[in-house]
């Protein structure tokens, strides 16, 4: 059970760690092509 729980929180942090690199990624890329052009 012990190796479940720590499982699932490792898969919780890489999601979170994911999206928040993802939405930084897509502000950065929006307003890089904002800027660009």
């Amino acid at each position: 059970k012990n190796n479940c729980v720590t499982r699932m929180d490792q898969f919780e942090i890489i999601w979170i760690l994911v999206i928040v690199i993802g939405a930084l990624n897509y502000d950065l890329n929006a307003s890089g092509s904002n800027k660009g052009e």
